[in-house]
């Protein structure tokens, strides 16, 4: 190959590092200011690969190689439009709020300020639901939609936050919490969230940004998690759908039958 051809192709590997390493900064900064609609923007249909290789790459005016150009160039278009327009939209105070504001329409009513060693979250079947239980009585039982774990105004699918969630009632219920490292969370919650992969130092944002929205569900500044360093520990209790739930979990506080449940009209958790 000519020095020519081949600076050429060296040129298109950089272009293609460079736009890869510009959507994964800025999926991060949403990520990270808790705008996970526009997060998945930067990477729902996408026609730019996200690992490039093989021979057809090698010839910077092969088809593959033109392909690959071209559309890198017209998505960073359409990005670079996007980000003009969340700009405008984040220009005035109101627009900052809107996009902040709690996505939850449940409303909760407690005897007391809330004590998160005193919640317990119950899974149910197929894990759209969860129960609210409060003291242990029952206090409401509300979907992933209610409380505001969902992404897409019209679609309005299960969130990374949900997939967290979800992925720790499991470790949780069966007495492994330890287990719910940044790399063990990772692989869950790509799994039950039906999301892209994401990597292992996206997962304590998406476990503050569930924090985040928990308190505003609870309606406490209070965190909902214990400040460890190599996994994450709810201060709450939580339990996955029945089927998965050990025998008899031991939340904190005491020792519980959760197999069981409550019968209409008994507020008491069984």
């Amino acid at each position: 190959m000519h020095r020519e051809g081949q600076d050429g192709v060296d040129n298109m590997h950089e272009t293609f590092k460079d736009y890869h390493n510009w959507k994964m900064d800025t999926r991060d900064f949403f990520l990270k200011h808790n705008f996970e609609d526009e997060a998945d923007f930067f990477f729902e249909g996408d026609s730019v690969p996200m690992l490039k290789g093989g021979i057809e790459y090698s010839d910077i005016d092969s088809p593959e190689s033109k392909e690959l150009l071209k559309n890198i160039q017209e998505e960073a278009k359409e990005k670079l439009r996007f980000l003009r327009e969340f700009r405008g939209k984040m220009g005035n105070e109101t627009g900052k709020q809107d996009a902040r504001k709690n996505k939850a329409t449940i409303k909760l009513s407690f005897p007391e300020l809330v004590k998160w060693e005193r919640v317990m979250l119950k899974m149910k079947d197929g894990m759209r639901e969860i129960e609210i239980f409060y003291n242990k009585k029952h206090i409401k039982t509300a979907d992933y939609i209610e409380l505001g774990f969902f992404i897409g105004k019209k679609q309005q699918k299960q969130d990374r936050q949900w997939g967290f969630l979800s992925a720790l009632s499991v470790l949780a219920g069966t007495n492994h919490i330890e287990e719910a490292t940044p790399e063990k969370m990772r692989t869950m919650i790509t799994s039950t969230s039906d999301q892209k992969n994401i990597t292992a130092g996206s997962v304590h944002q998406i476990k503050s940004n569930l924090a985040k929205q928990l308190q505003m569900v609870f309606e406490t500044n209070d965190a909902p998690f214990h400040d460890r360093r190599d996994y994450y520990e709810p201060k709450f209790t939580i339990l996955p759908e029945p089927d998965l739930r050990r025998e008899e979990p031991y939340p904190q506080g005491g020792r519980l039958n959760e197999n069981r449940g409550y019968e209409d009209g008994d507020e008491e958790a069984r």
